[in-house]
């Protein structure tokens, strides 16, 4: 029985728990105390806090590992790389986890290689917003650079505007740095890929959702991409650039891409697969259960047969949220036109208005023969919605 590693015990790791049994692996549910519901799951308990990555190697030692993975868990990213190298596993080196997971050092290895990024100024200080103002126009975005989930990344629109986000991106971030970058104009989209021994062994483009919560941030996503075929060629060659730039392999990737009328620029990348149902969407994409592929791949495993054949069709996955901040009195959600439906939301419980990726109150997903009619399906849903926050 091999025995697998997984760094995080939250919701969002519960897939990645329930592949790896599936399987047959012994699972080992690393993290720090705490009322998770992998840990219900998991075979075995290591309570360690993954951004302390001596620590995580030390436990992955001592439990005899054959492999480690996580999801949706960027701040998980550092200790996993360390371990991989340590350990000898299969997965990205600690070199390449550090560059994925600094959006400052990632921007700088971008440049190199020569990929499209957006201008920017890094800031060691709140009182250095006006070297910003010297090289940027307003708009500008402020930008924590270790965080996930949109979080501490603001649109600034004025002089007064940059200097509280800029404030705010310091709050959140570990790092004694921040963004500011200039302002895209254009249509955001995804990629989701998977890159093994150096090669790509799929890229899958998708179309992102997103709502106005201080910057636009991503609720769900859905394939296929409307201008795929426009844009294929040249995300492709990209995403070619990016993998070496930060010398990523073995793993699963995320970008986030912008299209302007003056190209598409890369805005990040990262070592891990997406968030916001990205993995639901390669899964219903492939006909496979990417989660198992995560896991196979972290134990060395050859992945490829898993892509050897795409769905036809379109599907949607979406968040269910609420812009009130208040308590959850009722919610209701009809799934007579969805394939996938979940609440994590209780009624009685406080929610807080949409603002990043830990704000959500579950999941749809709909497919149909085409993008516009899996769309409509969701249309139609929430128009039907009933959420009732009490402030």
């Amino acid at each position: 029985m091999k025995r697998l590693m997984i760094l995080g015990a939250a919701k969002a790791q519960i897939p990645l728990y329930e592949a790896a049994k599936r399987i047959g692996c012994l699972t080992i549910a690393a993290s720090i105390p705490g009322p998770y519901p992998c840990f219900e799951i998991a075979d075995k308990t290591c309570f360690v806090d993954v951004r302390d990555e001596d620590a995580v190697v030390e436990k992955a030692k001592t439990m005899e590992i054959d492999g480690i993975a996580s999801c949706a868990l960027d701040f998980a990213l550092g200790a996993l790389g360390k371990t991989n190298d340590a350990l000898g596993l299969c997965g990205p080196s600690a070199k390449a986890c550090a560059l994925a997971t600094d959006k400052y050092h990632m921007k700088l290895a971008f440049e190199k290689e020569g990929v499209s990024v957006a201008r920017y100024v890094v800031l060691h200080s709140p009182h250095e917003t006006s070297k910003a103002m010297e090289t940027l126009s307003f708009p500008m975005v402020s930008k924590a650079v270790d965080q996930c989930g949109s979080l501490g990344i603001y649109k600034c629109n004025n002089e007064k505007e940059l200097q509280d986000y800029v404030e705010k991106s310091f709050s959140v971030t570990r790092k004694p740095y921040v963004l500011v970058e200039e302002f895209l104009k254009g249509h955001t989209f995804g990629v989701e890929a998977l890159v093994q021994n150096g090669n790509i062994v799929f890229m899958m483009m998708d179309n992102t959702i997103n709502v106005q919560a201080g910057v636009e941030t991503p609720i769900g996503h859905s394939i296929p991409m409307d201008e795929e075929g426009f844009l294929k060629d040249e995300t492709r060659r990209q995403v070619d650039l990016c993998v070496k730039a930060l010398g990523l392999d073995n793993c699963a990737l995320n970008f986030d891409f912008m299209r302007t009328q003056d190209g598409i620029y890369v805005l990040e990348a990262t070592g891990r697969a997406g968030a916001n149902g990205l993995s639901e969407l390669v899964s219903w994409r492939y006909g496979i259960d990417y989660y198992e592929v995560i896991v196979r791949l972290a134990l060395g495993e050859d992945v490829t047969r898993f892509f050897t054949r795409q769905r036809e069709g379109a599907c949607v996955y979406t968040k269910i949220y609420t812009m009130k901040t208040g308590v959850l009195k009722r919610i209701h959600v009809p799934q007579a036109e969805l394939s996938s439906c979940l609440i994590n939301a209780m009624e009685g419980e406080k929610v807080n208005g949409y603002h990043d990726g830990r704000d959500g109150l579950g999941h749809m997903m709909a497919q149909g023969k085409t993008l516009a009619e899996a769309r409509e399906k969701i249309r139609r849903t929430e128009e039907k919605m009933e959420i009732e926050v009490e402030s």
